[in-house]
């Protein structure tokens, strides 16, 4: 979920696209492309030119990414035939799996069959389609179902309508603006640790084209950067080698690090190479600090943390 223009779109197409050639994408790696269905109930042709921009600047042929415009009403249960018709019709062009199927936005989807987002009742009627969906494509593999919705203009308040989608969503994402760069969080997650995810920036592409006027056009879309920014939780109360060790983890993300994982890295840049005890004692520090977790044999930043004092 994300304020209206938080670039929820620009970077879901951001990551169909590099999800489509298969390559890392923001730090996250792709073991092998996949292709994409992006329902795009709201400016389908936006989202196509993005997507093209995106692989104008970078060098892409042909992604498979296909954006259906048009409106869908995931309030009636002949969604789930015609989005797993759509979902199959793709594969058999593309020639490979659709991995995410996006629904841009599912407030919209739910109003086109009359639905309200602030009705439980609609929202569970909706999730239960989308849950069909998921059912339905298990004959074949695994799909994933992104849908995209709003805040309200108070975005510590969550998303916008009723909040029956944190009982059915396996992990829900938060985008928040902070000037110029936009914070993506993990807020609810059944098998992921919460907190941030990424940062990102959106930056205008020059299309080449001219308006009426004779003024370049341009297309924003997400920028290339990635944005590191370990949380200010290592400031001055750390050392040297507690403020280092804190920042490998925190840049593994969300799939952390295993014991070895971690120290192998430490070692890397000195750090436990004379004194294989120093790595232990460290991170037992930086848990005690609650800086750090263990959990099911892999180490993950504790973003729910406060500021050691």
């Amino acid at each position: 979920m994300v304020p209206p223009g938080g670039g929820k779109s620009a970077l879901w197409g951001s990551a169909a696209t590099y999800l489509g050639v298969g390559q890392e994408w923001h730090g996250f790696k792709i073991k092998k492309p996949y292709a994409t269905v992006y329902f795009a109930l709201e400016r389908a042709d936006l989202v196509q030119k993005r997507i093209w921009a995106e692989c104008q600047r970078d060098g892409f042929n042909d992604v498979p990414v296909a954006v259906c415009p048009g409106l869908i009403n995931i309030m009636d249960p002949k969604c789930v035939n015609a989005m797993v018709g759509t979902i199959l019709a793709a594969e058999d062009k593309f020639g490979i799996e659709v991995a995410p199927a996006i629904i841009d936005t599912f407030g919209k989807a739910i109003a086109c069959g009359g639905g309200d987002e602030n009705l439980a009742r609609d929202q569970n009627i909706a999730w239960g389609h989308l849950r069909r969906v998921h059912e339905a494509m298990a004959r074949w593999h695994a799909i994933h179902i992104a849908a995209i919705g709003h805040t309200g203009k108070d975005e510590s308040r969550g998303a916008r309508g009723s909040n029956a989608a944190d009982g059915d969503n396996d992990v829900s994402l938060q985008i928040k603006n902070e000037d110029a760069i936009k914070s993506v969080s993990i807020y609810k997650a059944n098998d992921l640790p919460e907190g941030p995810l990424l940062r990102f920036k959106m930056a205008p592409y020059d299309t080449g084209l001219k308006d009426d006027n004779g003024d370049a056009v341009a297309v924003w879309i997400a920028d290339r950067e990635t944005i590191q920014a370990v949380p200010t939780v290592i400031g001055p109360n750390l050392t040297k080698n507690q403020h280092t060790l804190f920042s490998i983890l925190y840049r593994a993300g969300i799939v952390g690090l295993s014991t070895e994982e971690w120290n192998n890295k430490a070692r890397e840049i000195g750090i436990g190479v004379k004194r294989n005890a120093d790595l232990y004692d460290v991170r037992d520090q930086l848990r005690s600090k609650k800086l750090v977790r263990e959990s099911a044999g892999r180490w993950f930043v504790d973003h729910k943390s406060e500021d050691p004092k």
